[in-house]
This record gives structure tokens, C-alpha cells and sequence, in this order.
């Protein structure tokens, strides 16, 4: 069963800035597109039961969200014989000011849906269709499983995909999910001190697949560096095994951390990333390249005219769960002009 405000919506797929700047209008000409609820029945012939609850689009104020208490009726009689429900939640489109918001709480009439089925014996599948974080712990644990598909636009299809197995799910966040507006802003490369607020909702880089992988043997080269500024570049590698019983996408996402230098280091910060395809029982060395330049700070007091540097010292790289050290034995000043790093 498939039930929401988003189930067989163009325009909340598609978000803002299509075709006007609030997102499409009730008399726009409609792109062609395949809907959540298209792409769910294409995969079972039709046998899918479609409930879209209340939903109106204000161009220029707030969206309006409703949930009647027919069609609550109707959404639990049929959930409870369902072999699955999937909730299409979320907002619409939206654009700058218009869409500026102070919680991240889902519309009530959304929350009251979430409830209606939550204590049911069928799993129940949420897909939230927003350009941001919404929904709180409260709400979102009330789902056996929850799939982010942001604004998919004319490609409702690919969210059915992901849902009934035929893709799996290889994105990861690229940002850390607030538990609520209290910890907003929330940098994954937080300095230190850590702030109260360091304990996100979903942390950078989450995500699930429908496999599992492992990763082993960490290593970097050259794992001792003299002159960070002639050597230009270091590998991190590591190998991936796919240790589940279905083909993946695993990623393998380097980042480092200093314990100590003459200023602040963040907590933690990217190197980068490499993305792969594994069949099941299969391994790969993958390697990630990433610039030195990466490591500098700018050393020195405020307001930091000082050059950038590449201090000396043991650097924590990590991937995949795996660390290891690499050690920049003398501190080392890069040119500073545009592209000299790269």
C-alpha cells in the first residue's frame, strides 16, 4: 500500500526553480514524468493501493497539509492487510524566502499519518521527497526503514527501483542530518572543542546498502613524507569485500584528523573518495589520491596573513573504519596562489 501527500505529485517531485521560481503552477504544463505511484504499480502489475492524502500548493505562503478522517480510515483498513506499506512524505516545492522554515518537524497531518500505521503488525517504508532534512528521531523511528530521495523530478521510477531491490541505494549523505534546529549549523569538520551539539540524527557519509561490505588492510604512501610541497600528493588504500549475498555499491571515503599543531585542526575533514561495484564474495583494493595540500592550515594569529603550511607531525588517516598514520616529518610552507595545490 502507498499513502502520502508525495505519492503521484509532478510538482513535488520536481521542487523549486521548474519551469517558474515556486516550482510548477496548478496551470503549468507539466514535464513528462514518472511518479512514485507509477513507477510502485509498474513493478507489480497494478497491485499496489494508492492513498494520496491532502495536499495544497500556495505559490507565494505556506503549503497546506490535511489528512481526513475517511481517508485515515481507509489508509489503516488497508495497511493492515498490506504486505508493505510505503509513506511518500515530505514538503513541496519551494524557493528562497518562501520556503524558509524553523523546525524540521513534519507537517502535523504527516505525523498523524506516520501514527495511524506505526503500531501495525506491516512494515512500514518511509521515502521523504524534500530538498532538506525533515522529520525528527520521534517521527522517523516509527519506520521500520527510511529512504531519502530528495527531488527525484521526472525520476519517480528510480525511487520504485531502489524500493523493491532492482537498485541499490550506493548514495551516502553529504552532510550530517540535525536531530533539530538546535544543532544547526552541524559541520561534520567541526573544531575543537566538540560542541554539545556534536551528535547528529545521520552523520556525514550514512547510508545503507542492501549488501554488506568490508574493508581491510589500510594503508598509506608514502606513509613518511619530508617535503609535503614537492611530493604534492599521498594514496590512501584499503581493500573492499562485498560479504553479503547481492551485488553493491560500497564506498570507500578517506578523511584524516591531527591531534596537535600550532592552531586548531577540525575534529575530522575529507580527503576523498572512490566509489565501487562489487559482485558478492568479491574484493578490491581501492585507492584514494588526495593532495597534501589537504593537510595545511594557516599558521600564525589572527587574521592569518601568514602563507599556508603543512606542519610536521602523525596524521590520522581513516577509511572505512580501518586508521593508520602518516607522518609529514618537517613543516613545509605551500604557494599560496590559486591552483598551485592541485
Amino acid at each position: 500500500m502507498l499513502a502520502g501527500p508525495n505519492v503521484d505529485n509532478v510538482r513535488t517531485q520536481c521542487g523549486g526553480w521548474t519551469v517558474g521560481w515556486q516550482g510548477l503552477h496548478e496551470d503549468d504544463a507539466k514535464p513528462w514524468a514518472t511518479t512514485i505511484a507509477d513507477g510502485m504499480t509498474s513493478h507489480t502489475a497494478g497491485r499496489v493501493t494508492v492513498h494520496e492524502t491532502g495536499y495544497t500548493y500556495n505559490r507565494l505562503s505556506d503549503d497546506e497539509w490535511s489528512l481526513s478522517a475517511e481517508t485515515r480510515e481507509a489508509i489503516v483498513r488497508d495497511a493492515e492487510r498490506a504486505d508493505r506499506v510505503v509513506l511518500v512524505l515530505g514538503e513541496g516545492p519551494y524557493a528562497e524566502g518562501y520556503g524558509n522554515t524553523d523546525e524540521l518537524a513534519l507537517p502535523d497531518a504527516q505525523r498523524e499519518l506516520v501514527d495511524a500505521v506505526a503500531d501495525l503488525d506491516t512494515t512500514v517504508v518511509g521515502v521523504l521527497v524534500a530538498g532538506r532534512p525533515r522529520g525528527t528521531s520521534e517521527t522517523l523511528a516509527k519506520l521500520d526503514a527510511f529512504v531519502m530521495a530528495y527531488y527525484p523530478g521526472s525520476a519517480g521510477g528510480a525511487v520504485a527501483d531502489v524500493l523493491y531491490g532492482d537498485a541499490d541505494p550506493g548514495g551516502r549523505l553529504a552532510f550530517r542530518w540535525p536531530d533539530g534546529v538546535g544543532q544547526v549549523p552541524n559541520y561534520y569538520n567541526q573544531y575543537h572543542p566538540a560542541k554539545d551539539n556534536a551528535d547528529a540524527l545521520f552523520d556525514f557519509g550514512a547510508g545503507e546498502s542492501y549488501t554488506d561490505f568490508s574493508f581491510s588492510n589500510l594503508s598509506v604512501s608514502p606513509s613518511s613524507i619530508a617535503n609535503a610541497a614537492k611530493t604534492g600528493t599521498a594514496t590512501a588504500s584499503v581493500t573492499v569485500t562485498n560479504t553479503g549475498d547481492r551485488t553493491g555499491t560500497a564506498l570507500a571515503e578517506a578523511f584524516y584528523t591531527e591531534a596537535y599543531g600550532s592552531v586548531q585542526y577540525p575534529r575530522r575533514k575529507r580527503l576523498g573518495s572512490e566509489k565501487i561495484e562489487l559482485a558478492p564474495g568479491r574484493s578490491k583494493r581501492v585507492t584514494v589520491e588526495f593532495p597534501l595540500a589537504a593537510l595545511a592550515v594557516v599558521p600564525g594569529n589572527a587574521p592569518g596573513g601568514d602563507d599556508p603550511a603543512v606542519e610536521a607531525g602523525d596524521f590520522t588517516v581513516e577509511l572505512g573504519g580501518q586508521t593508520t598514520t602518516l607522518t609529514i616529518e618537517k613543516t613545509v610552507t605551500l604557494d599560496p596562489t590559486p591552483d598551485a595545490s592541485r
